[in-house]
């Protein structure tokens, strides 16, 4: 709802009206005014996997905290889709959900925590599932229409102190 920033609503609440306050009273936004629907088959944890990865891989790496909590959220609910999550990561991410937004320098780590908070509260029986046995949707090929984007690999580098220029008068 409302593209990475307006987070995942469950199939009870299609009946929402398209209204700034009713959509804030159930948690969303309609932000950008896209409107996606998932097919039957598909997965609502790896799509917020791969929207999580999304925006690790967007972060203009320089917020510290930004670069950590999107980071931390992306491989957390990759651990759910790949069945490797252990039992406290439910816990991790519930809290992180809540205290991470606002704590970055703009609206992505707020963005990436929605996004995972969005899950937990639509589709709470399905996470929980996600932590008993692994899911056929999310072991779909990664070529099967999802959103991947690699992490791109940022060079460190010495970037020269700039010269202090000295009058001669």
């Amino acid at each position: 709802m409302g593209g990475l920033f307006g987070g995942l609503i469950g199939p009870g609440r299609l009946d929402l009206a398209l209204d700034p306050d009713t959509l804030a009273a159930a948690g969303t936004a309609l932000g950008c005014g896209a409107i996606r629907f998932l097919a039957p088959d598909e997965c609502p944890v790896s799509l917020v996997s791969a929207a999580l990865a999304h925006l690790a891989a967007e972060s203009a790496r320089q917020c510290g905290i930004c670069v950590a909590g999107t980071g931390s959220l992306r491989d957390a609910v990759g651990a759910l889709t790949n069945g490797t999550a252990d039992s406290g990561l439910l816990t991790r991410l519930q809290r992180w959900s809540t205290s991470l937004p606002g704590r970055g320098a703009c609206g992505l780590l707020g963005a990436a925590a929605g996004t995972a908070g969005s899950l937990l509260r639509a589709f709470p029986d399905l996470v929980r599932a996600h932590l008993d046995a692994p899911c056929p949707g999310c072991a779909a090929p990664a070529d099967a229409g999802r959103l991947t984007v690699p992490v791109p690999n940022v060079a460190r580098r010495t970037v020269p102190r700039p010269r202090s220029v000295s009058s001669s008068r």
